[in-house]
């Protein structure tokens, strides 16, 4: 499942890439555990997360033990993606004494048209407005 960011920006969590929709040349790709926290703030979008919740669902579950430093560092390194591609790094808003959260638009992308012209539109699991 593909994400479109404000409406110029396509996440496609799958190859691990941010891309600009206009210009498909202009890409970053990101780590995994910054793939891992991007899928979680998009998952999530608009509410709080607490730093102890990514640390859980971006590292813990995977078997890893990070610090409070890494995921700052990985925060950072999703903010300058975003500068780097047009967007305010205010899309991702630091919550103090609590964690982050994102603040965008977003919507799944939806897949080319069917032969009959119709779209398909799918849904994300955890998809929240």
């Amino acid at each position: 499942m593909k994400y479109i960011i404000n409406l110029i920006i396509t996440f496609d969590p799958d190859s691990r890439l941010l891309m600009l929709r206009d210009n498909d040349q202009l890409t970053i790709g990101l780590s995994k555990p910054g793939n891992r926290l991007l899928i979680e703030l998009v998952k999530n979008n608009r509410n709080e997360l607490t730093r102890e919740t990514l640390i859980k669902h971006v590292w813990e579950d995977y078997g890893f033990s990070p610090s409070s430093a890494t995921l700052s560092n990985h925060i950072s390194e999703l903010r300058k993606a975003f500068e780097a591609l047009g967007v305010s790094k205010d899309i991702l808003l630091t919550v103090p004494r609590v964690g982050f959260k994102m603040d965008a638009e977003i919507h799944p992308e939806t897949k080319p048209p069917k032969e009959d012209g119709s779209v398909e539109m799918v849904a994300p699991r955890g998809y929240h407005e």
